[in-house]
């Protein structure tokens, strides 16, 4: 674990989308409920990253990133976006400090100048929201040079709902989109989000055998114009 720098600022900035996430299920929504803080973990674990950085969460839903970044990774500052305002309030109440703030945006533009963050971080991936090549552009807008952008798919189950076949198409697709976006260095992965550590306690479900997240990374080395070439 990273040394904490002494109050960070914080910031959850909610959208104006009142809607629901309908095109998750039952089963996938409840998982992510319940397991999004091993989820973070994981994720921030493998992302590895020096303490001093300044990050940003992008479809932040319950918080858990910004809240596994603010207690494991030594950030200079975490902000968060969330485009639902039911889960932007929801978030509020699972970080510590966080000062609230409204965007006026809607779809997939972000409140905030090019360059901003040092790691840019995002659960919204191809399949699950539409014109998904433009979100993953307006990540590496908001992305500093160098800058690491990442993005991550978690599923239920100790080998995930998809066949063997299936993940490898998966991660080969987000890989593709990583890449096509401009970004160096792109890795991605399949990992094994745990089960909980003490079974059978009052409100774990003993359905919850844990998880598989799947995550990809990519560092912008350069400036990328409109046209999708870079300096």
């Amino acid at each position: 674990m990273h040394e904490l720098l002494a109050d960070p600022p914080v910031s959850i900035w909610a959208g104006p989308e009142d809607g629901q996430i309908d095109d998750l299920t039952d089963d996938h929504a409840y998982y992510a409920s319940r397991a999004s803080r091993r989820i973070a973990d994981s994720l921030v674990r493998w992302l590895d990253l020096p303490a001093g950085l300044r990050w940003l969460d992008v479809a932040c839903l319950s918080g858990a990133v910004a809240g596994a970044v603010l207690t494991g990774a030594g950030p200079a500052e975490v902000h968060a976006v969330e485009p639902t305002s039911k889960f932007a309030r929801h978030a509020r109440g699972q970080v510590v400090r966080p000062s609230a703030r409204h965007s006026p945006t809607r779809g997939v533009a972000l409140p905030f100048g090019d360059g901003r963050f040092d790691v840019v971080v995002t659960g919204v991936l191809e399949g699950f929201v539409p014109e998904s090549s433009c979100a993953v552009s307006e990540l590496v807008r908001v992305a500093s040079t160098p800058g690491v952008v990442a993005a991550y798919l978690s599923l239920p189950g100790p080998d995930g709902p998809l066949r063997a076949g299936e993940q490898r198409d998966l991660l080969r697709a987000m890989t593709g989109l990583w890449t096509n976006a401009g970004l160096h260095g792109v890795v991605a992965e399949a990992l094994t989000v745990p089960a909980p550590a003490r079974r059978g306690r009052a409100g774990d479900d003993a359905s919850d055998t844990g998880g598989r997240l799947f995550v990809v990374r990519g560092i912008r080395v350069a400036q990328i114009r409109r046209n999708g070439s870079t300096e």
